[in-house]
């Protein structure tokens, strides 16, 4: 969570896959359907006890604190909206709750699923290819996810603020996430491993939406800042 403020950067900033970042605990209870004896599912046994953390983004950006702790939080009523593959709303590969879904809406009809059929998975991954042309960026161990944190290689951040972006100066500003109703506390240091000031005299209310701090005190050209979200 801390950065030095040398240069105007972007640091720790969460990459999302669809707009979401969860932990899950793969030792815990998963979840079991009820078949008939061909192997269809007709519905759902247990729910299972592996997502601990899930945040969701909203369409305006900020962010939504979903499951926590394996308890889901906020408005059990309220819904959310995905892309996915017509294989896997379908049911296909066990993914029942998929098929749960209302307000489908097909990108694509018919069954061309070429690199041509406009819409289609295949066709957006060629315009995406065409964009990069080369694809040579390695995949984040899984210890170190920040997207999809599996409990048994690394801790849960998925709640953990993250500064956003520092943009250096007499004062210094600190851009990081927020979740809603949580509070969070500024520090700083001259050296990475502190020892560390706070800046807040009181804390700062989070409303999903990233906040900003400006840095007033006198500091040496290189500086280390961490948020900490109070418990």
């Amino acid at each position: 969570h801390s950065a030095p403020h040398q240069s105007s950067l972007e640091c720790l900033r969460r990459s999302s896959v669809s707009g979401i970042w969860f932990s899950y605990n793969p030792s815990n209870a998963a979840l079991t359907y009820t078949k008939l004896p061909d192997g269809t599912i007709t519905g759902i046994t247990t729910a299972g006890e592996r997502v601990r953390t899930l945040v969701a983004m909203r369409d305006d950006g900020s962010l939504d604190l979903v499951v926590q702790e394996g308890v889901l939080q906020g408005d059990a009523s309220r819904t959310f909206r995905l892309v996915t593959l017509d294989f896997l709303a379908g049911g296909g590969d066990s993914y029942f709750p998929l098929t749960q879904g209302t307000d489908r809406m097909n990108l694509t009809e018919g069954s061309d699923r070429s690199f041509s059929a406009e819409g289609g998975e295949q066709w957006a991954f060629a315009q995406y290819m065409k964009v990069i042309r080369t694809y040579a960026q390695s995949d984040t161990p899984a210890s170190q996810d920040l997207r999809i944190q599996n409990l048994s290689l690394r801790d849960d951040w998925v709640t953990r603020p993250m500064i956003i972006r520092l943009v250096p100066g007499i004062e210094t500003e600190v851009t990081f996430s927020t979740l809603p109703a949580a509070r969070y506390e500024v520090w700083t240091a001259e050296e990475a491993v502190g020892p560390w000031t706070r800046l807040t005299s009181q804390s700062i209310l989070g409303d999903g939406l990233p906040q900003r701090y400006r840095d007033l005190t006198p500091h040496s050209n290189t500086r280390y800042y961490q948020v900490q979200r109070l418990e």
